[in-house]
């Protein structure tokens, strides 16, 4: 039993020296995509609600200082911000029935 508890940790001190002084090969790593810094824009006092982020893009939910809110779809990899649409209205602050 004693011999086993030596050589594990003979195992872990060499790993952690190879972790310490041998650098790791750039494989995956360097395949990560380039992204890029975006202005949203937003006025001052507006605020993100809520944020969805899916495999390409990210959708970003703002609620305006007026309390409008606003959607907006933002491509990191191209850097792109486009407005998704016109003002969302919460049902319950809505003129008219939701057809379902």
């Amino acid at each position: 039993m004693g011999v086993l508890i030596v050589l594990l940790a003979a195992v872990l001190v060499g790993e952690l020296l190879r972790r310490a002084f041998f650098s790791e090969p750039e494989g995956p790593r360097s395949a990560l995509p380039q992204l890029r810094a975006v202005d949203a824009g937003l006025p001052p006092g507006a605020r993100i609600a809520e944020l969805a982020a899916t495999q390409n893009y990210v959708v970003i939910h703002a609620v305006m200082p007026d309390g409008e809110t606003r959607l907006y779809v933002l491509d990191p990899q191209a850097g792109s911000l486009e407005t998704a649409g016109p003002q969302i209205v919460p049902p319950e602050e809505a003129d008219a029935p939701l057809a379902r």
